[in-house]
């Protein structure tokens, strides 16, 4: 058992705490590294990452279990649920960073809460007197120093001050003002970049004859048909096209996100108009912000100000409750914050607003299709829907799902709750494949709810796959390697950085193309001595002449390279948890130094690749599509 190795380990009386970037010195003291992996040389080393991942399933349930008594906790007779009702049956708290849970992006700090949960478990303190701690993150020696007082251990915190940038100095000061504050600056920004496309394609949605919606993003666009007047989403294939063949009239509803192909608000409304006119009523496009107006301004600042009266008045009493009566309380102040009163309450209390202006001036549908990710945004789109008497809702999983990415895992209490203010579900949530729908029904996810459906944006493996893609052969002395960039900066930083050290013993005759994700653009002059390509190209294509493939820690490409058939290195960030979608997969390799990212490309290029096209278990597939034809038929009858 992992708690009787640590407790043998554990002899004397003081604990090191490492959470630096710094090698830890040299001593004798136990210490346990709270971010990477452990000496294996010294049986006095200990790693949390390592705690975590032998714990994965406990842990995560745990702190699943944790946000759900967290909505539950009563202050004066209610639970905090029912305070928050923002709308008729929609509570607020479905659209808080708690319940959204998105540890990649938005709270980091989920990840420190679920590695206090391993140290507080699992390592045995009872020998223990004293703990020093080395950190530069001030909420963690906070939990550090509450958890310390309720033991009666000594603790000595050496808080260590986190290096800058001088060149985001603005973000550095909009970092360290007041949450409010941070929300009107965010609010003027939003207005000011997003006010063009204010009423674009307004009559048409209010006059459109079609009797199914669609939400989406306005980016992944295909830049072919974009100018061509046509709309082709690669979050939804050829399915639209199919749809308006058989005679549909389908309403389109965008959340714009500024790309290479609309790269502000102005070049997105233009293209919308020229949409609506070349579609001649089959298709009707609008975007959320086509609902902006001084009264949704208005109304946004009374629900805002509502939230911050509830703050007020609840927040003495809420931190006396159980579940915020915690150690781990600390590192989500700084959420509570921002979603009662900070720039994630205005975006949310905003959105809301224009999805209600949305719903109300759509004229009566009969079913609407919109991509699940679990934002906060999607909890308020449900509820209007449902509460407007709108038909059949359908949310589609359009990727992957990852073990540890929590915006998809909920406590399984929560699927049967009856109460008012319970969380607003779709009717049906259509499943691309049997990997995630193994996944969600082993969490807890109504079971009646999930449908198989066909994987819209990887349809193109079908295609790879009747090629015979060419295999590689070792004696051909030459390869490519394939470099997929994430969406996330740091990510893609991390991952370049680990090619650029290994520059000097990558294999002779290696060509390196790399292709950036849309949002995370790469500059070739951060990386001198290293020879290397920039591609747009689609990956479809770049997976059929590669030999390698190098992907960031969290890229979903990751999983197109591996059902094509491509040898598959991932770069492992010891700081944080593997949040590869292709976790726990054969054959994947993981790399986090330049030793071995170089031994892992010398073993798949030293040897001939046997091409196997593996998509079966990820993903449904069929072009004709007749799993989501049939699904929005009877949706539509």
């Amino acid at each position: 058992m992992v708690e009787n190795r640590i407790n043998d380990n554990l002899k004397d009386d003081a604990l090191l705490i490492w959470d630096c970037n710094e090698d830890v010195p040299n001593t004798d003291v136990r210490t346990v590294y709270w971010r990477g992996f452990r000496d294996e040389n010294s049986e006095n080393h200990i790693s949390i990452t390592a705690l975590v991942d032998e714990n994965a399933n406990y842990l995560r349930n745990q702190y699943l279990a944790w946000i759900h008594d967290l909505g539950e906790s009563r202050i004066k007779g209610r639970r905090l649920l029912d305070h928050l009702e923002i709308r008729k049956g929609l509570s607020y708290w479905w659209m808080t960073l708690f319940a959204e849970k998105c540890n990649i992006a938005k709270s980091p700090q989920i990840e420190d809460a679920i590695r206090f949960l391993a140290f507080e478990k699992f390592v045995n303190c009872d020998s223990v007197k004293k703990i020093v701690l080395e950190t530069t993150n001030k909420n963690l020696s906070d939990t550090f120093k509450i958890w310390c007082f309720q033991k009666g251990f000594t603790l000595e915190c050496r808080l260590k001050k986190k290096s800058t940038d001088n060149k985001l100095l603005f973000k550095r000061i909009y970092r360290f003002a007041p949450p409010s504050l941070q929300g009107m600056i965010w609010l003027f920004r939003y207005l000011f970049s997003h006010w063009s496309l204010r009423g674009t394609g307004l009559e048409e949605w209010c006059n459109t004859k079609g009797k199914l919606t669609f939400v989406s993003f306005l980016f992944n666009l295909v830049p072919e048909s974009a100018g061509n007047r046509h709309y082709e989403s690669r979050y939804w294939g050829r399915l639209p096209d199919k749809l308006v063949a058989e005679g549909n009239t389908l309403n389109w509803l965008h959340l714009y996100v500024r790309d290479e192909i609309l790269p502000d608000s102005s070049s997105a409304a233009h293209y919308l108009k020229k949409l609506n006119k070349s579609a001649n009523g089959t298709q009707v496009h609008v975007t959320l912000d086509t609902f902006l107006s001084l009264n949704v301004i208005f109304v946004t600042l009374k629900d805002w100000f509502f939230l911050r009266r509830q703050n007020n008045s609840l927040q003495p009493e809420l931190l006396q409750t159980e579940p915020f009566d915690s150690c781990i309380w600390p590192l989500f102040r700084d959420d509570w914050n921002n979603s009662m009163t900070g720039q994630h309450a205005v975006n949310n209390l905003l959105f809301l607003n224009m999805f209600e202006r949305a719903v109300d001036a759509l004229p009566k549908q009969k079913a609407c299709v919109f991509l699940k990710e679990n934002q906060g945004w999607e909890f308020s789109w449900t509820s209007l829907w449902k509460n407007k008497g709108h038909g059949t809702l359908i949310a589609a999983l359009h990727s992957t799902i990852r073990f540890w990415d929590l915006r998809y895992f909920y406590d399984a209490r929560t699927f049967t709750c009856t109460e008012n203010n319970a969380l607003p579900w779709p009717d049906t949530i259509a499943v691309n494949g049997e990997a995630a729908m193994n996944t969600i029904a082993e969490s807890g996810y109504p079971k009646k709810n999930l449908v198989d459906v066909e994987a819209l944006r990887y349809l193109y493996l079908l295609k790879n796959s009747s090629q015979q893609r060419q295999a590689y052969k070792a004696s051909d002395r030459s390869a490519k390697l394939l470099v997929l960039g994430d969406y996330m900066y740091i990510n893609t930083q991390k991952q370049m950085q680990l090619l650029y050290k290994s520059r000097l013993y990558l294999p002779k005759r290696l060509r390196i193309l790399v292709k950036p994700h849309p949002n995370c653009p790469i500059n070739l002059e951060d990386y001198p001595e290293l020879e290397i390509e920039l591609t747009n190209a689609s990956i479809q294509d770049l997976l059929q002449g590669c030999t390698v493939v190098f992907s960031s820690s969290q890229t979903s490409a990751a999983v197109d390279a591996y059902c094509a058939g491509v040898p598959v290195i991932s770069a492992a960030d010891p700081d944080t948890f593997n949040l590869s979608p292709l976790r726990g997969v054969s054959g994947v390799k993981f790399v986090s130094d330049s030793t071995s990212l170089v031994k892992a490309l010398n073993s798949f290029i030293s040897s001939d690749t046997q091409l196997v096209n593996n998509y079966e278990y990820f993903f449904t597939l069929d072009n004709n599509l007749p799993r989501w034809r049939s699904l929005l038929k009877n949706a539509l009858e």
